[in-house]
């Protein structure tokens, strides 16, 4: 596993384990710092993430050819079976509500997918190389923290294959 322990979640959302609530006192106060913590513990979880996806394409489990391109050379790591198989679940439902969308019918002339804490997700990329079927067009926006978003912006602006992607769904490539 990449991390060392496996953090109890409620002691990082409260800074206790204790109950907090209605009859049960005020939460305790937690600083800018506090936040800022865990908070970076939230933004290792992409490259994490990555990691597990690029395991899962190794395997056979998902295929994804952009997944290498967003892990660094030397967090190559195979994930246990039981991981892989979360990564494949998790992404082909994904893919496949966010399928089903862009193939349902509507009025709209375009639509829009807002893919929150995308991290190195590359959903996007599948979506605009998908030739079966053939997709209409949309747009697609990704949010995450700004040390997420500047290491993806860096690693598409470094290869050709993703950059192309991201220019010929728009005019100009100050979206990205």
């Amino acid at each position: 596993m990449a991390a060392p322990q496996i953090p109890n979640l409620n002691t990082l959302r409260r800074g206790t384990g204790r109950p907090f609530g209605r009859g049960h006192g005020t939460p305790p106060s937690t600083s800018n710092k506090d936040h800022a913590a865990k908070d970076e513990i939230v933004q290792q979880t992409d490259q994490d993430a990555s990691v597990s996806r690029l395991s899962a394409v190794e395997l056979g489990y998902l295929d994804d050819p952009f997944a290498k391109l967003f892990v660094s050379r030397s967090s190559n790591q195979r994930r246990f079976p039981i991981i892989n198989r979360g990564t494949y679940v998790r992404t082909t439902a994904i893919d496949n509500i966010v399928h089903s969308f862009l193939s349902s019918p509507t009025s709209a002339p375009r639509k829009q997918i807002i893919s929150f804490g995308a991290g190195s997700d590359t959903r996007f990329f599948r979506l605009r190389t998908a030739q079966n079927p053939p997709l209409p067009p949309f747009t697609y926006h990704e949010l995450d923290f700004p040390n997420n978003t500047t290491q993806k912006i860096h690693t598409i602006t470094r290869s050709t294959a993703l950059l192309s992607l991201i220019t010929s769904s728009s005019s100009s490539s100050d979206k990205i």
